[in-house]
């Protein structure tokens, strides 16, 4: 009984919060997110603490006008409908050729249908003139994790075996991509004339991020974040170009600091096992399963399967013989859904920098840093196929969706 009792009152106290206020409710989901790390089973069913949730917002939403409502959720997704059927053909494919369906749908469950109701209920809900309050909330959501890797810090008790902060997280990469387009996306309190007054807040929420990011030592994180935050300053001081060519230099000089550091050593030496010398090895990997099935991919959550066969092919002995995914984000979605499912996501970008060219709102530069953040990010890791990391970046797809029809005047940064 207690299995499912308390997943049942999570769900039903939070069908409350959203059919009395819908915006709160909704705003509860993004402070969850995170907690996706919180699991239940229902019967057969898994689920998660972050799912429970959202699905209980979009019941209690529903439930004060069950058609109109339903028909203003379907029109959301208008605007991207071209883009959404490439994903669906691919996701399809993915299922057909994984044949394990019950691992397949609950990917598609988790990382496509959970964070597109996400995407839908922001649009319908808070519309253009709330979006902005959403960017506080999304930065709450950070905070219990930078505390958790601090403390990992301090007292040196580490979930990973490399000792790196990570906070809840199997991986310190992990850690750094949640925080870090959150940490750009939040620069919007701070350059907006109209938000000046959430500078402490934003600070105050940043520091501690920002410390956690350091102690990751998540070299992909730090070139990320390096690489947002030098779009923001060009723009900031597109006119001043002595300061943003200093920017540039400290990031240089940032990087420069680290070189003579162990782990840039090993990196650097391809004779013997490093983050990126294994690297290397999955990318041959990735692009013989890319060369072999670059139609169909491989299939929903087969990655782990496939890959001791296709490294085998290339390497006698590989430096890891087992791994969970391509560390790359674009060769993730070929691998998993196909040419048709990449086609279907490199259009959805191609959609979000067009929405964000036409933002006439400040939103455009703290949405191009902080997507460019998870590109960037992209090149050495997974970003995506994750809850959270899904979730996140339909967050971003429908900020740029609502901001790109603000009819406010407000001037972007600078």
């Amino acid at each position: 009984m207690t299995s499912w009792l308390i997943p049942l009152l999570i769900f039903l106290i939070t069908v409350v919060v959203a059919w009395r206020s819908p915006r709160a409710g909704l705003f509860w989901v993004v402070l969850a997110i995170p907690a996706y790390v919180i699991k239940f089973n229902i019967g057969a069913l898994p689920t998660t603490l972050t799912e429970i949730m959202l699905w209980a917002v979009l019941v209690g939403w529903l439930t004060q006008h069950p058609l109109s409502h339903l028909r203003r959720l379907v029109l959301s997704y208008r605007p991207i409908g071209w883009e959404l059927g490439l994903l669906f053909i691919g996701l399809v494919i993915g299922i057909v050729v994984s044949g394990d369906w019950r691992l397949s749908l609950g990917i598609v469950k988790g990382w496509f249908v959970d964070p597109l109701i996400v995407y839908g209920l922001v649009v319908v809900i808070l519309g253009t003139p709330k979006i902005h309050d959403l960017v506080p909330v999304l930065m709450l959501s950070t905070l219990p994790i930078s505390l958790t890797a601090i403390i990992q810090v301090i007292t040196r008790q580490f979930v990973t075996i490399d000792g790196r902060a990570s906070a809840w997280f199997a991986s310190a990469n992990y850690l750094a991509l949640y925080l870090v387009p959150i940490i750009l996306l939040g620069s919007y309190l701070l350059f907006e004339p109209r938000y000046r007054h959430s500078n402490f807040f934003f600070w105050l929420i940043t520091i501690p991020s920002l410390i956690a990011v350091y102690f990751s030592y998540s070299y992909g994180g730090w070139l990320a974040l390096a690489v947002g935050t030098l779009v923001i300053i060009i723009w900031q001081f597109r006119q001043r170009w002595q300061i943003w060519i200093a920017g540039g230099l400290a990031v240089v000089l940032a990087g420069l600091t680290q070189l003579s550091s162990d782990r840039v050593a090993r990196m650097l030496d391809f004779r013997a096992q490093s983050s990126f010398s294994v690297r290397l090895q999955v990318w041959a990997a990735d692009l013989l399963m890319i060369k072999d099935r670059w139609l169909t991919g491989i299939g929903l959550g087969q990655y782990p399967t496939a890959y001791p066969e296709f490294v085998g092919r290339l390497f006698p002995s590989p430096l890891e013989p087992a791994m969970l995914h391509a560390h790359n984000l674009f060769f993730q979605f070929i691998i998993n859904l196909g040419v048709i499912g990449l086609i279907g996501f490199l259009s959805l970008l191609v959609r979000f920098f067009s929405w964000v060219a036409r933002s006439s709102t400040g939103w455009a530069v703290s949405l191009t840093a902080a997507m460019s953040a998870i590109l960037v990010h992209g090149l050495v890791d997974t970003p995506y196929w994750k809850n959270d990391l899904s979730i996140l970046f339909w967050l971003l797809l429908a900020i740029a969706s609502l901001t790109s029809l603000s009819k406010s005047a407000t001037p972007a940064h600078g």
